[in-house]
């Protein structure tokens, strides 16, 4: 009863906060979906974004001091960058979603000891056109929120593919282009062939911006040890104990104004890790609320004329 009553409560709670942010961002100059305003401002380019960031009042949602820069060269529109260009770890994908294991350090908040921080991916939107979002937390019209379930749905189905090792050939068209520039057949195992990519990511890559960094249950990075990744791979996406997590960060949490929805793979029971609990937010639930309100529209206040007038005009039919 205690665990009901707590996730009723979380529910709550961020239904609360998705209220909040949806009346400062209708008090806006200008009302408008997230798409069009992303479409219209995010440039492709790593030029100075602040005045822009400015203008548009985005400076009122993505408020971290330390982990947002609008500066020129890598930015808060680096991961939208990233998005459509060469995606450098891919291990999903459609016409319209990339799901992908992210630079950085993946799995990092799940906390030191866990052996499972391979199992860190990320969804994103790649096509250039249609519904984009820059945080779920934002108000959603009801093509973003179909657009957000099926972002979830793609994630999901990254999961089942690695749990089966299905083969290249069955992944989507970025992993078999990555394929082909690998040298990797298409029948290649997807568990396989992510272990493989992260082999060839190079120095440059795993030192510059944003780097990258793979550490086991024992806290080492062992990013350049191609049979000690391929066996955490395996050992990772074969467990039967674990359930698929996915969440995202507020806009007040937030580096990157591109949406992006992070999976973990988590214990069936017993509490999130402190970091996954602190600082991120379970996208399902906020799905769940969306839903709900799109079903349920609030009755807007309309003009129906002085009571009396309407009164008269029914009783002289």
């Amino acid at each position: 009863m205690g665990a009901v009553q707590s996730s009723a409560k979380a529910k709550a709670d961020i239904k609360t906060q998705m209220e909040a942010y949806e009346q400062q961002w209708e008090s806006r100059p200008f009302v408008s979906s997230q798409t069009e305003v992303f479409r219209r401002i995010v440039p492709t380019k790593a030029v100075d974004f602040t005045d822009t960031f400015k203008t548009e009042h985005l400076d009122q949602f993505f408020t971290h001091p330390k982990k947002l820069r609008t500066g020129e060269g890598f930015n808060c529109n680096h991961l939208f960058r990233f998005s459509r260009e060469e995606i450098r770890i891919p291990v999903y994908s459609t016409s319209k979603y990339m799901v992908t294991q992210p630079l950085g350090e993946p799995g990092r908040d799940l906390g030191d000891n866990n052996g499972d921080k391979v199992s860190h991916l990320m969804v994103i939107t790649q096509s250039t056109s249609g519904p984009i979002t820059f945080n779920e937390m934002l108000p959603s019209t009801d093509v973003e929120v179909e657009d957000l379930g099926e972002r979830l749905e793609v994630l999901n189905k990254a999961y089942e593919e690695l749990a089966k090792n299905s083969p290249v050939s069955a992944c989507g068209e970025k992993v078999k282009e990555c394929a082909d520039k690998h040298g990797i057949s298409h029948d290649t195992g997807i568990r396989e062939f992510l272990g493989h990519v992260i082999h060839t990511l190079t120095e440059e890559e795993r030192t510059g911006q944003p780097g990258y960094v793979l550490k086991n249950e024992a806290n080492d990075d062992i990013a350049v040890n191609h049979a000690a990744v391929q066996a955490l791979i395996t050992r990772t996406f074969t467990q039967r104990d674990k359930k698929v997590g996915t969440f995202i960060q507020g806009p007040d949490n937030n580096s990157q104004i591109l949406s992006h929805i992070h999976g973990f793979l988590l214990p069936k029971s017993g509490a999130l890790p402190k970091e996954i609990s602190e600082n991120y937010i379970p996208a399902d639930v906020i799905f769940e609320i969306k839903k709900e309100k799109a079903a349920n529209p609030p009755m807007k206040n309309m003009d129906m004329g002085p009571p009396l007038a309407r009164q008269t005009s029914v009783m002289a039919r």
